[in-house]
């Protein structure tokens, strides 16, 4: 069996784990510059370049904290069932996280105080950020389309 064949579940499971933390990260720092070029205020640092790096590191510490459990639990079966389909597409897979995003959220996120209306109006843009983002990161880790030309050209 070539190797990487035997690497495939390792590359999931990376792209699972990875995916809420870099969706997380990138989708909060985004979210939170945007938000001060727009309204000209500080989100939380006096320059924009504070404000993203501060941003990022608290998306990825609570897309790892929300996002993570829920990838690998939910996000794995869903992987097999979009490979069975042959729906490897990039849009495939982000349509996979945003839905693992929300649901993550909606799962997790009273635990950490996000269970009000005002926390979900406030976390929809970020979580379509990172699910967005998320969905890219676990395409290019795992490559699901590389598997779909294997089973064809067999």
């Amino acid at each position: 069996m070539p190797l990487r064949h035997r690497l495939r579940p390792w590359r999931t499971a990376l792209g699972l784990i990875l995916a809420p933390v870099i969706g997380g990260g990138l989708g909060l720092g985004l979210y939170a510059l945007a938000t001060e070029v727009i309204s000209g205020k500080p989100f939380f640092g006096a320059v924009a370049r504070d404000t993203f790096f501060s941003a990022m590191a608290i998306g990825t510490v609570f897309g790892g904290y929300i996002g993570v459990v829920p990838a690998l639990v939910i996000g794995w079966p869903l992987h097999v069932v979009l490979l069975r389909r042959g729906w490897t597409h990039p849009l495939a897979y982000v349509a996979l996280c945003l839905l693992l995003a929300f649901i993550a959220f909606a799962l997790i996120g009273p635990l950490f105080g996000f269970g009000t209306m005002l926390g979900y109006q406030l976390a929809t843009p970020v979580l379509l950020l990172a699910g967005s983002i998320g969905g890219l990161v676990v395409w290019a880790i795992r490559r699901p389309d590389h598997d779909a030309r294997a089973r064809v050209s067999a």
